[in-house]
């Protein structure tokens, strides 16, 4: 506004085009190039920052971390918790394949893993795998690998994050072996036997043999010996068994006392001679140097077209329960016997005792009006009636003098013991019930139960008389020696409170001959 007039048009015709247009545009382009550079300078600042990041979480990372050319399969880098995983420097790492530290086990796993590597582009795929370490131990790891890629070169590259799992793996395999195998022999336990059966398929060429062995009396060896002797046989009945099978054939425990055994490809010949190895290597194990236990076996056979397994399992059980009814009451018989006969091999005052009581309670029970029957049930009865002091420590039993609260206790615990022994038997269930109530006292005060009176069996009462009047008149090097008349005294004395009245009577008389009113 301030230009001369002549001139002014002149001025804005020659400026407006660089004002209006060149300036405007040249800054704008200049502004574009410094922003850019900026920007360009905090790209590289941010990629730096980003690289030492990177490169500080790999070196000092925790866990394991490697990059590996996924074409060649060999290691670019790795940093020291993966070295010091496997046991190696990083030196003798790099260069290497993964293959030369995987577990021969696991290398079918890793090549599947680097194909799914290849097919995919996105990941991470998680697998468990096995290395070797340099000092020859087993590595469990949990690899967690993806693809890794730079834009400055073609070359692929997988990420891979390793954790140490050896441990957790190790409980695992602990966890999973107890719920699979029986805690006491080794063996596999009923649940893997229900699902190896489950998922068997037998082979067409191929005939299967299903055998089902039970120990014979193992519930009166226990209560004679105790559940750890019981166990102990258990354990060592296994070992047999295991030993006499090969690696195809298949063992399990799949009761208390009963295994399951399955042969394959072997004819009914083999297998009956196989059993009676395994029964004459059960025979040499003596429990307590006399009693001999044995095994009875059930057997069932059937081929690919024969058939269901199951179907089969239950024929070898049902032939197993038949051979144990012929088995079954021997064996338990002798078993009986065979304890009876250790406790007076130990003890053999008490042998000396059980046979006179035997004798004495014959007698009274033929005094008493019972039958010939009666009388021979009552000798076995007596011979019997202290059975469960096998259980009894010897300490206590040989004690000479007055027993302690806690041994007589511990003492008292016989009479429970003999019932449980007998009653285990069969035919000699019914004997039980007498042994089990031959301390029991006529006014109620005696044990295990307590009982009063008539509420105890006939034939207690008599083995209590007898066995009175054992222990008083029997010789013993800490006592002076009752005679007849003394014992017959004390007997009477006790009449009402400890015997049976009616019974002391007879005793005294008839079986005694002595003069009840002058005793």
């Amino acid at each position: 506004l301030l230009m001369p007039s002549d001139i002014r048009r002149t001025v804005v015709a020659v400026m407006a085009f660089p004002v209006l247009v060149i300036y405007p545009v040249g800054t704008y382009l200049l502004s574009l190039l410094l922003f850019s550079q900026a920007r360009r300078v905090v790209s590289i600042t941010e990629l730096e920052k980003s690289e030492r990041l990177f490169k500080t979480m790999f070196e000092e990372a925790p866990i394991g971390m490697s990059l590996t050319d996924l074409e060649t399969g060999r290691i670019e880098n790795i940093n020291q918790s993966y070295s010091d995983m496997l046991g190696y420097t990083k030196e003798e790492l790099l260069g290497r394949k993964w293959e030369d530290f995987t577990h021969p086990e696991d290398k079918e796993l890793s090549k599947a893993a680097t194909a799914s590597l290849h097919e995919q582009t996105n990941g991470p795929l998680s697998l468990d795998k096995r290395f070797i370490r340099k000092d020859g131990q087993i590595l469990w790891a949990n690899l967690s690998l993806s693809i890794f890629t730079t834009r400055d070169t073609e070359k692929t590259e997988s990420l891979c994050m390793t954790v140490d799992i050896t441990e957790r793996k190790h409980y695992e395999q602990k966890i999973l072996y107890a719920s699979n195998h029986d805690a006491l022999t080794g063996l596999y336990n009923r649940v893997h036997f229900e699902e190896y059966v489950r998922d068997m398929r037998i082979p067409d060429d191929q005939v299967l043999t299903i055998a089902f062995g039970d120990v014979n009396g193992l519930r009166i060896l226990n209560e004679a010996f105790g559940r750890e002797e019981g166990n102990r046989l258990l354990v060592r009945i296994a070992r047999i068994l295991q030993r006499h099978l090969s690696q195809d054939d298949y063992v399990s425990r799949v009761g208390g006392d009963e295994f399951a055994l399955f042969f394959f490809q072997r004819t009914p010949d083999q297998i009956e001679t196989i059993l009676g190895k395994v029964a004459v290597d059960i025979a040499s194990l003596e429990m307590m140097g006399s009693v001999v236990p044995s095994m009875s076996f059930g057997l069932s056979s059937l081929s690919a077209s024969q058939g269901n397994i199951n179907e089969a399992i239950k024929q070898a059980e049902k032939d197993l329960a038949t051979r144990k009814l012929v088995d079954s009451p021997h064996t338990q018989g002798k078993a009986v016997y065979a304890i009876i006969n250790t406790l007076h091999e130990k003890n053999k005052r008490e042998e000396n005792h059980s046979r006179r009581v035997s004798e004495l309670c014959e007698r009274l029970a033929k005094a008493y009006g019972m039958g010939d029957m009666a009388a021979s049930e009552l000798r076995l009865v007596g011979l019997l009636h202290d059975i469960g002091k096998i259980a009894i420590p010897e300490s206590i039993l040989n004690k000479e003098g007055r027993l302690t609260a806690e041994e007589w206790k511990e003492m008292k615990r016989h009479a429970e013991i003999g019932y449980r022994i007998l009653n285990s038997v069969e035919d000699m269930a019914g004997l039980a019930q007498y042994v089990l109530a031959h301390h029991e006292h006529y006014d109620g005060n005696g044990y295990p139960k307590g009982l009063k009176g008539e509420e105890i069996p006939l034939q207690s009462r008599i083995i209590c008389i007898a066995d009175a009047y054992d222990a008083m008149t029997a010789s013993r090097p800490y006592r002076k020696t009752v005679t007849a008349e003394q014992a017959a005294s004390e007997i009477k004395r006790c009449s009402r409170t400890q015997f049976d009245p009616a019974l002391v009577k007879v005793f005294i008389e008839d079986v005694l001959a002595l003069d009840y009113e002058g005793v």
